[in-house]
């Protein structure tokens, strides 16, 4: 009826067994997920998603801009009067400015998240919650409309690794920057 004390001792010990497995399995996985996650710290992911617009997307990104925008970076991008002698003043975001210097991510993230100046006060307000993401990515591709065409192909090359620089009137000299501030 109960079968012997070896059958059931074989029984008992096959689950066991294959729980074990199971958890040396689950535990591998585990360390191989930890090594690809502390693998990847660090590296700074290539997402490019400021892209050209139509002509209908680039007056929603002009309008979204002049709504959100405008009142503190200028009409034309300019930024505010003596913005390259004080970090706590809005940047250039046109040409003269150094936007162009900064990863798509961290320019989504900037309008997303917002900005400190040195010594921790709010510089820029947060806009989730303001914007979706896709009016970010919209106001974004907006602003790159007027960067020049060589800044343009300089950040869409296999190559290109942004500066981040964000001193004021620190963007970097490279060739094809000499020359202009």
């Amino acid at each position: 009826m109960g079968g012997s004390v070896e059958s059931r001792q074989v029984r008992v010990e096959q689950p066991l067994l294959l729980g074990g497995i199971l958890a040396f399995a689950a535990l591998v996985c585990l360390i191989a997920a930890g090594g690809l996650v502390l693998a990847q710290r660090g590296r700074v992911e290539r997402a490019s998603f400021i892209e050209p617009l139509s002509h209908e997307r680039l007056e929603a990104g002009f309008a979204l801009y002049r709504q959100h925008c405008a009142s503190c970076h200028g009409a034309f991008l300019a930024g505010a009067p003596g913005w390259q002698a004080d970090a706590s003043l809005p940047p250039a975001l046109n040409e003269t400015g150094h936007a162009f210097n900064h990863s798509d991510l961290d320019l989504f993230q900037r309008v997303a998240a917002g900005a400190r100046a040195p010594g921790g006060r709010i510089s820029m307000p947060a806009f989730r919650g303001v914007l979706g993401d896709d009016e970010i990515v919209t106001v974004l591709s907006y602003i790159a409309a007027w960067w020049p065409e060589q800044e343009r192909l300089r950040r869409s090359g296999p190559d290109w690794v942004f500066p981040a620089t964000c001193s004021p009137g620190a963007a970097p000299e490279t060739p094809d920057r000499a020359g202009r501030s």
